[in-house]
């Protein structure tokens, strides 16, 4: 998860002065794909951020009300971890 933009809006009486930060979050998620047809999500930057849905657009929407939820839960102790990367790896069976 990386911090990728400062976003100043005014609110309020534009009088009053009243200036709300909004940081943009970019989250890496990993999508998978169950026996049953499934799509899972998985934010690894996130403890415990994951959801399910029966399709990709579904999914999509579904895991960004999850990191919300997320980020609101852990509020301002969240300390997400940095993402390194997936690899695939065959062993014989």
């Amino acid at each position: 998860m990386t911090h990728s933009k400062t976003e100043f809006k005014w609110t309020g009486n534009p009088l009053a002065a009243t200036l709300s930060v909004m940081r943009q979050l970019t989250c890496t998620v990993l999508i998978e794909q169950d026996e049953t047809g499934a799509c899972i999500a998985k934010v690894p930057g996130l403890r415990g951020c994951y959801t399910h849905a029966r399709s990709v657009p579904e999914l999509l929407k579904r895991v960004h009300e999850a990191i919300m939820l997320c980020l609101e839960v852990e509020g301002k102790s969240a300390k997400p971890s940095r993402f390194v990367g997936v690899q695939q790896i065959s062993v014989a069976r």
